[in-house]
């Protein structure tokens, strides 16, 4: 499975520039676009989006290399991302364009955090020579679900299986009611209800769904 991505990038970085590495990770990296997420700056920024990342890339004004070679500072906005990143210690990467041939490539990134709010003391900057580390990092990635796979296959072990055992346990077992359509898998998304509702539910057609959707009392 392809790991999750995070943009990362200040206002004063166009957009354009963030939908050029998330073409990059697309094309060159074969991340889905599904993958890749950042903020759009219109819609509310969504934290949720950001803890699901597997890494994070950081772009700079201009595609720099080194926030402290240059005349401003790092927002308080990536500062807070790279303090996350940080503390659920997730890879970080610098988006780098080579002003010689206009190259866009990932570096290995070496940042310094300010503590609490004081991001002016953030500093961010890539690692020369770190270019083919983000293809590196998603092998070892790849290595790592292989090995799963093939201990739990060395066991006699599907792992397919065992996670549709595991989902349908989990809907028999929980504290949650799941709602399922007749015309769709058993194992649909779970809906969280109180316990008077869900054994309401189990006696009376309950009236907030459709005669074709079934309400299951886990």
């Amino acid at each position: 499975m392809k790991p999750r991505i995070a943009i990362s990038a200040p206002m004063s970085v166009p957009m354009e520039h963030l939908s050029e590495v998330e073409d990059l990770l697309n094309v060159k990296y074969e991340i889905p676009y599904g993958h890749i997420s950042f903020w759009d700056r219109k819609s509310a920024y969504d934290q949720n989006q950001f803890n699901r990342a597997d890494a994070v890339v950081v772009i700079l004004n201009d595609f720099d290399y080194d926030s402290s070679k240059s005349d401003y500072f790092i927002p308080i906005g990536v500062h807070r991302e790279l303090q996350e990143a940080n503390k659920q210690r997730k890879k970080v990467f610098l988006a780098y364009k080579r002003k010689s041939d206009g190259v866009l490539n990932l570096y290995i990134a070496t940042y310094i955090l300010g503590n609490g709010d004081d991001y002016k003391r953030t500093s961010i900057k890539g690692n020369a020579g770190s270019s083919d580390m983000f293809k590196v990092w998603l092998k070892s990635l790849e290595s790592k679900e292989s090995e799963v796979d093939d201990s739990m296959k060395s066991l006699g072990i599907d792992a397919q299986a065992e996670l549709e055992k595991a989902a349908i346990k989990l809907m028999t077992n929980s504290i949650y009611g799941s709602v399922v359509s007749c015309n769709t898998d058993p194992v649909d998304e779970q809906v969280k209800l109180p316990m008077a509702r869900r054994v309401y539910a189990s006696l009376i057609p309950n009236p907030d769904y459709s005669d074709e959707r079934l309400l299951l009392m886990l």
